[in-house]
């Protein structure tokens, strides 16, 4: 639901010191309603309001950037882990590539817990920068994570999917507690 001109109006010139550009919504459900989608339904944890409202999956994605760091390795031009657009980016006291892969559970903070429920698939996005919006004319970095990160799926895999089970604050810098499999 559009919360009108003048929200706009107003949050467009305290964030972007413009005019317009951005638009206030407001999502009026108190829990997600879109249905889950397809390629996640045989994963064993998902429960349908991980779904989320907005986003393509889960409403939570987590970026381990060692992960992003290892790919960058392999890569002619590294890319930011923003291209990624995960919700939650780690950095690890110890570097451990792709160790999100078997966690399965995710602790942010005193309170707030989510169940891994699903790996990230990924879509076209990573190959747009997103600091130009233009797209890797070699399809990359998803044609070197398909080298090596495509496992079952129709698309390679880089960070998890998460469900909120026990809703808490999170912030900048939190402590993230991890069980493994």
């Amino acid at each position: 639901m559009v919360c009108g001109d003048r929200f706009n109006k107003w949050f467009s010139q305290a964030i972007l010191k413009k005019e317009t550009g951005l638009k206030l919504v407001h999502y009026p459900y108190p829990k997600p309603v879109r249905v889950t989608s397809p390629d996640m339904k045989s994963m064993p944890f998902i429960r349908q309001e991980d779904s989320g409202t907005f986003n393509d999956a889960t409403s939570y994605m987590l970026m381990n950037l060692a992960s992003v760091d290892d790919l960058n390795t392999r890569l002619k031009n590294p890319v930011d882990a923003q291209q990624f657009r995960g919700g939650f980016e780690l950095k690890m006291d110890v570097k451990d590539p792709y160790a999100e892969d078997h966690w399965n559970w995710v602790r942010i903070g005193e309170d707030a817990v989510f169940r891994s429920v699903a790996p990230c698939t990924r879509c076209i996005l990573p190959n747009i920068n997103e600091q130009t919006g233009k797209r890797d004319p070699d399809g990359e970095p998803l044609k070197t994570l398909r080298s090596y990160r495509l496992f079952n799926y129709s698309s390679p895999a880089l960070g998890i999917h998460l469900g909120l089970r026990l809703p808490g604050k999170v912030k900048a810098n939190d402590v993230v507690y991890v069980e493994d499999n």
